[in-house]
């Protein structure tokens, strides 16, 4: 589909199923060359979810190590907008002291939910800590220069699909869209 609506909203295509794909095998590649020495035990992923979900599946079946999967729950926005609150629903079994630990996202956006996050998480004392994101957005500097294996920088569009939603909606579809201008 070259365009999809969606309350009221037009998306445009932004991204393919193909290009997403291609992009995965290639951070794939890059990841499994940073953890292939690292066999002696697994690698602790952390997929955020909702969003990441298929990115996470779809990057986790191309991958050469062993891991752990934990699923972290965020939410910070409210239609198009952050809310300005960050909540995370973490998993009670999650430990990560002296552990490899690899975060999956979908988006770094403003960068606020991903911050608070790994506050939370360099209190856990994790030996090595890696962030993969399919989409890095170019709002905020030393964000990005955190995220170790990103798949897109992006400008600053709204986009769904691919995990990503617009109010609960949109996440199903296989492509990126972004929403289009008036």
């Amino acid at each position: 589909m070259k365009e999809v609506a969606i309350e009221g909203k037009l998306f445009e295509l932004f991204l393919s199923e193909q290009d997403i794909q291609a992009r995965i095998r290639m951070l794939s590649n890059e990841i499994n060359e940073y953890y292939e020495n690292t066999y002696a035990e697994p690698v602790h992923v952390i997929i955020m979810m909702n969003g990441a979900f298929f990115f996470a599946a779809d990057l986790i079946r191309i991958l050469d190590f062993p891991l752990h999967m934990y699923f972290v729950k965020s939410s910070s926005y409210v239609g198009m907008n952050t809310s300005g609150d960050v909540s995370f629903q973490l998993p009670s079994d999650m430990d990560l002291k002296d552990k490899s630990v690899l975060i999956v996202e979908d988006i770094v956006d403003t960068g606020n939910t991903f911050e608070h996050f790994l506050n939370n998480i360099i209190q856990d004392q994790p030996r090595d800590l890696k962030i993969c994101s399919l989409l890095v957005k170019n709002k905020n500097p030393k964000i990005i220069e955190k995220v170790n294996f990103a798949g897109f920088n992006i400008e600053d569009p709204f986009v769904i699909g691919y995990g990503m939603d617009f109010n609960g909606k949109g996440r199903d579809f296989k492509d990126i869209y972004v929403l289009k201008d008036k």
